[in-house]
């Protein structure tokens, strides 16, 4: 009678069902095993990532340079027993040495990382920063179309240190959201590009916003024009200003 049992087809089934089960308890205590150490892993590198997102904060807050010359630069401490020979990796990675000294915890997890994958790269510093920028950007857009139902507009230019004229390209706004039609009022420099009235950008920004829109010549430029012109008249400081300009595009 036993071994008939045995022999038959719905005992077969079951014996193997009852084994694979078996099999699959203790797959599945492998998983969870393995899914918590993943899901630990995984928190370790956010906390570390964080604290290395606030140091290249803090950094830029405070605005200091985050990385030395060529990122390490190597200097000479002199002392009673001679000359020791240091190494200055730059203000952010030595920012994470101070950190690492002062907790031992972030200090072993950093240290764990492997050597392509620490997050302290030029390449993540940047994009750190690039990512901030735009967090700010879309802070401030979102305060003007929420905060306020109008804004005015007022774009200068400057010359950087290699004498090129610099502008903040107003687009870049409109592109991100920023509604131009509650533009009411606009203020930039009497030059012709921007000031005419026919195809000046104060044109183009009324067509723009569709509304009156009225352009007011920047009264810092007005000022700075009526200077110039009575430095022109007095023969002296005319020179010494074209000899303060001549030194600095020579520069």
């Amino acid at each position: 009678m036993a071994k008939k049992h045995n022999s038959a087809d719905l005992h077969k089934t079951s014996l193997a069902n009852h084994q694979g089960y078996i099999s699959s308890k203790s797959i599945g205590a492998v998983t969870t095993q393995m899914n918590s150490h993943v899901e630990e892993n995984i928190n370790k590198n956010r906390e570390i990532l964080k604290s290395v997102i606030r140091s290249v904060l803090y950094c830029a807050r405070q605005d200091i340079g985050l990385p030395g010359h060529n990122n390490v630069i190597e200097y000479s401490n002199e002392d009673e027993h001679g000359v020791e020979t240091t190494k200055n990796q730059g203000n952010f990675k030595e920012l994470l040495d101070l950190l690492c000294s002062e907790n031992e915890k972030f200090n072993t997890n950093l240290k764990s990382l492997p050597k392509n994958a620490k997050y302290t790269s030029n390449k993540i510093q940047n994009d750190i920063l690039f990512a901030s920028s735009n967090v700010i950007l879309q802070t401030i857009i979102r305060e003007v179309n929420e905060g306020s139902s109008v804004y005015s507009l007022i774009v200068d230019e400057a010359r950087d240190a290699s004498t090129f004229e610099q502008m903040s390209i107003y687009i870049r706004y409109v592109h991100f959201g920023l509604d131009i039609t509650k533009c009411i009022s606009q203020s930039y420099d009497g030059a012709s590009v921007m000031s005419g009235s026919t195809n000046g950008v104060q044109v183009k920004i009324r067509e723009l916003s569709k509304n009156k829109c009225p352009y007011i010549h920047c009264y810092a430029h007005r000022l700075n024009l009526v200077l110039v012109d009575v430095a022109k008249s007095v023969e002296i400081v005319d020179n010494t200003i074209g000899l303060l300009e001549a030194i600095y595009a020579f520069q």
